[in-house]
């Protein structure tokens, strides 16, 4: 952060150069929740032929598993577009005017259960490691009205790793897990 600041006092000074911000998924309970919420990662070449007919650029995200993935066209928003005025170099100077607003994706609520989902899965290792297996699932659902309070597959992974952008070495050790974690066990 130090640093972009720095670039960006002496923008004037460093013609080509500028500051760009991007937001990035950061999933609070890691493991906890994610083979629920899933993960996003870069479109693809042939995701992007596919979709930039919906607004979809080249260096988008998309998502992957999860819910991530089953609500992606209702989570995503559309870009805005203005109009600018930049210098020779580049810089922009200032907005001349907004062609087209931005509009943000919609929230979604899930019936989860923080609590829930901590108690299932200290209940499923402790199933796990008392019956000698190597994965498992459990499932809490409100009988009356059908909602998922916790939905626990074991073993897990961190979704923070894709995220961030995972290797392909730690991509690589979690295919070949025996336990296979990135498989959702309680839907699959």
């Amino acid at each position: 952060e130090a640093t972009a600041r720095l670039i960006a006092e002496e923008r004037g000074a460093l013609p080509g150069v500028q500051v760009s911000v991007e937001a990035r998924r950061q999933y609070l309970e890691g493991p906890l929740f994610a083979h629920i919420l899933g993960y996003t990662a870069a479109i693809s070449a042939e995701e992007l032929a596919r979709l930039s007919s919906r607004g979809y650029l080249p260096d988008d995200l998309i998502g992957r598993t999860g819910v991530e993935a089953t609500y992606e066209s209702e989570l995503r928003g559309t870009y805005g577009q203005e109009e600018v005025e930049k210098d020779a170099s580049g810089r922009k100077l200032k907005v001349l005017r907004t062609v087209t607003p931005a509009q943000a994706g919609n929230s979604l609520v899930l019936t989860l259960d923080t609590r829930q989902q901590q108690l299932a899965q200290q209940a499923l290792q402790w199933a796990i490691k008392t019956a000698g297996l190597k994965r498992g699932a459990l499932i809490v659902m409100n009988p009356q009205t059908g909602e998922v309070l916790a939905m626990v597959s074991l073993p897990s992974y961190d979704d923070n790793l894709f995220a961030r952008g995972i290797s392909t070495a730690t991509y690589r050790k979690l295919l070949n897990d025996p336990g296979q974690p990135l498989i959702n066990h309680a839907i699959s």
